[in-house]
């Protein structure tokens, strides 16, 4: 495929109901210098027709060939991130809407990380405006709603081990963090998890923006949503739901433990010690 600044990775499934309303916010992007590259994980409702709809009165949006085989969201996004050549690369949900300075902001702050110094892996992300499936506004940041902390999980590979902040569809990542990131290992959660922790533990740089750079769709049938951080019952709650956040926890300790060295003792430690922070 043809070289391009910034290549949007796009991948698809049953994404009929709002795709068009997500590539139309693409569309309208202040910062023009992008190709939009999309893969479909096996789609059986209309999401091609509209995919080839757009590629033909598009010259800058691309179906990635022999893309109908579903292999489940992170390795669709990865089949992409293998298939596309460009300076950097964004990562796109089929339901989301872009802010019309979403790319322009990210590229802004991609280029100010590497005045800095160019030659490391940079990830670059934002805060979201959660909203309903009408795109009703729910909360105006994900991060207060959910009570990350940035700082804290950008700082430390541990940290960032036990809860990950750094949200997909708000990545712009360099080469660098590219290169770092393949292959995918099979213990990986999701693609966003597993770079920004081996951008992180490789002595990379994830550089926030702290305000939302979009809207963020929350319809009762996303492969990974917003939830709220309930200080008062959060312990209760996960009480309630052990053997999830045992499964849970187990993967994610087996991701960051494919990524570098951490012990269960240490995921323990700093597990509990974010919990502590957040009820800060």
């Amino acid at each position: 495929m043809n070289s391009t600044d910034v290549a949007i990775l796009l991948s698809t499934y049953n994404s009929q109901k709002y795709l068009c309303e997500q590539i139309d916010s693409i569309l309208k992007q202040s910062y023009k210098d992008w190709q939009l590259h999309i893969r479909d994980d096996g789609s059986t409702d209309n999401t091609l027709s509209i995919i080839d709809d757009y590629c033909s009165k598009f010259t800058n949006i691309q179906r990635l060939a022999s893309s109908e085989k579903n292999m489940g969201v992170k390795n669709s996004f990865f089949e992409l991130l293998k298939n596309v050549n460009s300076q950097y690369y964004m990562f796109c949900d089929h339901d989301d809407v872009w802010f019309p300075d979403k790319i322009e902001r990210s590229y802004k702050k991609m280029k100010e990380e590497e005045d800095k110094d160019g030659d490391i892996a940079i990830v670059v992300c934002s805060d979201l405006v959660v909203v309903d499936d009408k795109l009703q506004v729910i909360h105006d940041s994900m991060w207060k709603y959910s009570k990350f902390l940035p700082e804290t999980l950008k700082s430390s590979f541990k940290y960032l081990s036990v809860c990950n902040f750094v949200t997909g569809c708000t990545m712009m990542i360099n080469k660098k963090a590219k290169e770092l990131s393949l292959p995918l290992s099979p213990h990986a959660t999701l693609h966003d998890n597993w770079i920004a922790l081996k951008v992180l533990y490789s002595n990379g740089v994830i550089s926030p923006i702290y305000d939302a750079t979009m809207l963020y769709r929350q319809h009762g049938r996303n492969v990974c949503g917003a939830a709220e951080f309930k200080k008062h019952s959060y312990f209760f709650d996960k009480i309630k739901k052990l053997s999830t956040v045992i499964d849970d926890n187990v993967r994610a300790y087996k991701m960051a433990k494919s990524v570098g060295k951490i012990s269960v003792f240490s995921y323990i430690v700093y597990k509990f010690k974010y919990y502590i922070k957040r009820q800060g």
